[in-house]
């Protein structure tokens, strides 16, 4: 019979500017994740519980947002909003990352964009919007293509 796990609950804890995402249960409270992020993270973070500010959402960087999303993905916190705008920004990034592959494929050699799909690849994974395999195999292929341009050359 095979086992199954439990489910972790996740409780998300502010402090100045330190967020830390914090595992519920058991005897001890063990710190998951932890992170210094800006003012605007903050107020945009109190925001996702009472009411959604998608002006000062749009002011946070790619990686806040992607981190904002992970960590109210893990704590279970559901906000329409939140969830249209993540979905905004997981596409532009999709986006992005199709125009620099055809720019590579292309025959591009600039070694800027590749670091660029390579980053952005990472944040997608960090954020949780793929799956750190599926960000490996992107990565593989994206650098495996520009190596081969490269000994064209």
């Amino acid at each position: 019979m095979p086992k199954t796990r439990s489910k972790a609950v996740y409780d998300i804890k502010i402090a100045g500017g330190m967020v830390s995402l914090i595992r519920q249960g058991g005897k001890s409270r063990p710190i998951f994740m932890r992170r210094l992020v800006s003012p605007t993270f903050i107020s945009v973070w109190y925001s996702v519980k009472n009411e959604f500010d998608r002006e000062r959402w749009d002011t946070l960087p790619i990686d806040e947002k992607m981190y904002l999303s992970k960590i109210t993905t893990l704590a279970k916190i559901d906000n329409k909003d939140l969830s249209v705008a993540n979905a905004s920004l997981v596409h532009d990034v999709h986006e992005r990352l199709k125009l620099i592959e055809g720019a590579v494929v292309a025959g591009n050699l600039n070694r800027a964009l590749v670091e660029e799909y390579l980053q952005l690849v990472d944040k997608l994974a960090e954020s949780g919007s793929i799956t750190n395999m599926m960000g490996s195999h992107m990565k593989r292929v994206i650098t495996n293509r520009y190596a081969n341009l490269l000994s064209q050359v």
